[in-house]
Formats: structure tokens, sequence, C-alpha cells
């Protein structure tokens, strides 16, 4: 009797995905080091033929970004691949913590995936610091059709 996958491990992606999502994950970080705090202005990574592009979206809110991340990568029909990366926040021992969050998607798998890097904003005189290294987070809606 066959059943229907209700989700998939990190380690069923494709490897390609999981390249291009640990990009936007450090391509996030580094924009936060740089800055020295969040919240990131959320983009998105997309690779069609081998190259890739990267659409930012800058808005006063950065919930419109994400927003306008999701509405392109609804919209897009060429990428095989493609992540959005914002800023956010994950819960683990009993803590909130901030994180860079990216979700990936794979126009030919069924599900998306998502990956957290938390950290610790920078202060006046110490830079951004990684708590951990990044961990699967879950399963989220496929955007690519």
């Amino acid at each position: 009797m066959d059943q229907e996958l209700s989700s998939k491990n990190i380690k069923q992606a494709d490897k390609k995905l999981l390249d291009i999502m640990l990009f936007g994950l450090e391509h996030g970080v580094e924009i936060l080091k740089v800055k020295g705090k969040g919240p990131i202005i959320p983009f998105v990574v997309l690779e069609k033929n081998d190259e890739r592009e990267v659409v930012r979206f800058l808005y006063d809110d950065p919930e419109a970004g994400i927003f306008e991340g999701i509405r392109l990568l609804k919209e897009e029909r060429e990428c095989r691949f493609a992540v959005l990366v914002h800023d956010g926040f994950l819960h683990a021992e009993g803590e909130r913590f901030n994180a860079v969050l990216v979700k990936g998607f794979d126009r030919q798998d069924t599900f998306g995936y998502s990956l957290g890097q938390r950290y610790i904003p920078g202060k006046f005189w110490s830079s951004l610091k990684r708590i951990g290294k990044p961990a699967f987070v879950g399963n989220t809606e496929k955007l690519l059709a």
C-alpha cells in the first residue's frame, strides 16, 4: 500500500539546492556582519542555467519584502532552484533566538525545505556571533510551480 509522504528530511533534497541554500545563508550572515545587527533586507536567489541572480526587496517593513519574495517565487517560471532568505526567530532550548532563515525550493521536488542559523546581534564593540551550526527547521510550502 502506497502512502503519501507528509515530510522529507533535508538529506533528501537535491545537493545543488542545498548548495544554493547554504550560499543564501552565508550571504545573509555576511550582510549581518557588515550591518552589525538585523534585520537583513529579504532576498531571493534564483539559479538559471548554472547562473545565480540575487534579487533584494527593500521596503520600510521587512515583512513586505518577504511577501514580495514569495510573490516572485510563485510567479517564477524558468529556474529550477530558488531560495528566499530573511531575518527572523528560532525557538530552541526554551529561548527565542535571532536567526537567518532560508527557504529552499526545487521545481522537481514536492517539498520546500527550511534552514536556520541562530545568532547574537553585534553590539557597539563586538560583532555578530553565530550560535551553533545551520539547522534543518522543517519542510515548507512549495512555492515554485
